[in-house]
C-alpha cells in the first residue's frame, strides 16, 4: 500500500561576513603610544616612511567566514495490508503469552539530516612604504628592569618577598605580527624589540559538522482471543 501521509523539510542557507580593512595613508606616518599600539585588519600606506614606536606593537590579519548549513526532515506514514499480510504469511500474526494477538496497522518512518560547515579566510594586513622605509620600535625600559632586579635579589631572601618583588604583568616590550605583509619600495625594514619579535603566519581553516538519525515507529493493535473449552 501507497503512504498515508508524508512530509519533508528542506532549509539550506548561507551565512558570509566579510572584514573590510581600514586604512591610513600620508607621505609619512609616525605612530607613538605610551603603552601599546594594536591593530588588526589594516592597510598604512606611505609614499615615503611608516615608524612606530610604543612598550607593544601588536599587528594582525582579521578573518572573513563563510557558513553554508542544511537541514532536511522527512516524515512518512504507511497503513499496513494487515490481511494480505496475514494471508501471505499467517506467522506474522503475533499471539502473546496473555491470550492476546496483536498486528501492525501501520509504520511512520523519521529521516533527519543536518549539515553546517564553516570557511575561515585570511584578510592580510598590509604595511606600505617608500625609500624611507619601515621602522617600529617596542621597547619598555622597565620591563628590563623588573627582570633585572628579580635576578639581583640575594638568594637568601624569604620567598614571600621574592614573591611580593617579582612583577605582576608579562616583560613588555615585543614586537608581534600575524597575518601581516612589510614592503618598503627602494628602503630598509627594521623592526628593533628589547624583549621578542614574534612573526607568524595565519591560517585559513574548514570546519564541518554533520548528523543523521532515522527512525521507525509502528501501530500496533491488539485482540484479547477467548478459547472455548
Amino acid at each position: 500500500m501507497g503512504p498515508l501521509y508524508t512530509s519533508t523539510e528542506d532549509l539550506e542557507g548561507r551565512i558570509k561576513k566579510t572584514a573590510v580593512n581600514s586604512t591610513l595613508s600620508g607621505n609619512n606616518i609616525t605612530l607613538n603610544a605610551n603603552n601599546n599600539i594594536n591593530a588588526a585588519g589594516v592597510d598604512i600606506q606611505a609614499d615615503n616612511s611608516i615608524s612606530g614606536t610604543a612598550k607593544d606593537i601588536n599587528i594582525q590579519n582579521v578573518n572573513n567566514t563563510d557558513t553554508h548549513y542544511s537541514k532536511h526532515k522527512k516524515v512518512k506514514v504507511s497503513l499496513a495490508d494487515v490481511l494480505g499480510t496475514i494471508a501471505k504469511n499467517p506467522l506474522l500474526l503475533k499471539k502473546e503469552s496473555d491470550g492476546k494477538v496483536s498486528f501492525t496497522l501501520a509504520t511512520a518512518t523519521i529521516d533527519k539530516e543536518a549539515e553546517r560547515s564553516t570557511k575561515t579566510t585570511v584578510q592580510l594586513s598590509n604595511i606600505d612604504a617608500g625609500a624611507g622605509g619601515i621602522s617600529l620600535t617596542a621597547n619598555d625600559k622597565h620591563s628590563n628592569d623588573n627582570i633585572n632586579t628579580c635576578r639581583q635579589q640575594p638568594a637568601n631572601q624569604s620567598s614571600n618577598n621574592n614573591t611580593r618583588q617579582q612583577p605582576t604583568n608579562q616583560p613588555q616590550g615585543n614586537i608581534n605580527l600575524t597575518g601581516v605583509n612589510l614592503t618598503a619600495t627602494d628602503g630598509d625594514i627594521n623592526l628593533t624589540a628589547n624583549n621578542n619579535t614574534n612573526i607568524k603566519a595565519a591560517l585559513e581553516t574548514t570546519n564541518t559538522k554533520s548528523s543523521e538519525s532515522h527512525s521507525k515507529l509502528r501501530l500496533n493493535l491488539s485482540l484479547k482471543t477467548n478459547t472455548l473449552k
